[in-house]
């Protein structure tokens, strides 16, 4: 179709003729209101920019609880886990359980780690 017949279509309509893909041969081209299209294609990158946002996870801590009598095998789950947590952008705090006197503890934690 040539471009007085298209542009005579959508003056027709009442809509606009909008170039789609200029690097098709021959371009590809709608009648559409541009004014929607433009309000449709900004809120479809806002809403893009929020999800790059929250894929990012920077702000989101895991918390990985280990006791000072953990087995070998829970604490390579544990280094596993913490592993691939970061992997996936995710912060990750250690925390040490140990109940028990002051002298219990540090003798376990330097087991622990």
């Amino acid at each position: 179709m040539s471009l007085a017949v298209a542009l005579r279509r959508a003056r027709d309509a009442g809509l606009d003729l909008v170039e789609v893909n200029p690097r098709a041969d021959p371009p590809v081209c709608r009648l559409l209101n541009y004014s929607t299209y433009r309000h449709d294609q900004r809120r479809r990158e806002k809403d893009l920019r929020k999800k790059q946002v929250g894929m990012r996870r920077t702000n989101v801590v895991k918390m990985l609880r280990l006791s000072a009598r953990i087995s070998d095998n829970d604490m390579q789950v544990k280094a596993r886990n913490a592993n691939q947590f970061l992997d996936d952008g995710y912060k990750v705090r250690r925390c040490s359980e140990t109940p028990g006197s002051p002298r219990l503890v540090v003798a376990l934690q330097a087991n622990l780690w």
